[in-house]
């Protein structure tokens, strides 16, 4: 079952986006303690202006268990769209250690999906094709005609995912220290 991202989901969505934060080697996952992280990122998802807030996601339940979620808002929203959470950084100190200019990664003029992820229990079950679907009528809710993301260049089994499912590579974009593909998909 697909549904909306809500407040019950917090622990198993800021799982996912440490995952997903490891993996692209942003500097919150280094030089934040864990646990003063996963409270920031859990603070900042109530804020309607962060990327991760509940209603930009939603998330596929397997049998009463998150097994993976799709984030995405706006291309136009990039800009101010982690002012809560840069706040926090700065009021608690760390906006002298990190960073605060995060890298665009998106274009006005579609709705970009900021973050797919499976959990690794759920993986080569289609989870990710069956998020991808719902996309479209996001996109659409939200006046757009286009779909953006961005897909690490040394991934090439999520570039294939992306290209099954009709998005196409527009451009390579610099995001913290690594190239990613640009892949759009035009909607109906």
């Amino acid at each position: 079952m697909i549904r909306q991202a809500e407040l019950k989901d917090t622990e198993k969505l800021i799982e996912g986006i440490l995952a997903i934060w490891r993996d692209m080697e942003a500097p919150f996952v280094t030089e934040i303690p864990l646990a003063e992280l996963k409270e920031i990122i859990s603070e900042s998802m109530n804020q309607e202006d962060f990327r991760f807030h509940y209603a930009n996601g939603i998330v596929y339940e397997i049998d009463g268990k998150i097994a993976g979620f799709a984030y995405g808002y706006k291309g136009e929203m990039e800009e101010g769209i982690d002012q809560g959470f840069k706040q926090l950084l700065i009021d608690r100190g760390y906006h002298h250690k990190i960073n605060l200019t995060f890298d665009l990664e998106t274009e006005p003029g579609e709705w970009y999906l900021d973050m797919l992820y499976t959990y690794p229990d759920f993986r080569k079950q289609g989870v990710a094709t069956k998020l991808l679907a719902e996309l479209p009528a996001a996109a659409k809710k939200a006046g757009e005609t286009a779909i953006g993301l961005n897909c690490d260049v040394a991934n090439p089994t999520a570039k294939n995912l992306y290209e099954n499912q009709g998005y196409k590579k527009i451009k390579t974009i610099t995001i913290v220290g690594h190239e990613y593909d640009h892949m759009v998909k035009n909607i109906d």
